[in-house]
């Protein structure tokens, strides 16, 4: 997953892009500032789970991220816990043919 905001670009890969089917589609969270003792930042985007016609077709939507900044134990001050930004999000969704490679074998 790659992430863009005005401060800049972070990719994500394998276990740094926690996945969660769940009944309207697939939730993405990653995180992306994360400290110890004074909290982080996570951004999480739900993906609708939507179905083409066929192999050709595109669909346009629109769904909403949000960026969850929560508190550590030595945040001051300690109220509110969590705070919560909504970024209103539009895409497409589309096949995608994805080349399998060829792995080695031992023999």
């Amino acid at each position: 997953m790659t992430y863009t905001d005005p401060k800049g670009t972070k990719n994500f890969f394998g276990t740094g892009v926690r996945v969660e089917n769940i009944g309207i589609g697939t939730l993405v969270t990653v995180t992306l500032e994360m400290t110890i003792d004074t909290g982080g930042t996570d951004f999480s985007v739900l993906i609708p789970g939507i179905e083409l016609a066929d192999a050709k077709s595109k669909q346009a939507f629109s769904t909403d991220g949000v960026t969850t900044v929560f508190k550590g134990p030595d945040s001051i001050p300690r109220s509110p816990a969590q705070t919560y930004e909504f970024v209103a999000m539009t895409g497409t969704a589309e096949s995608v043919i994805i080349p399998q490679t060829a792995s080695a074998k031992s023999a």
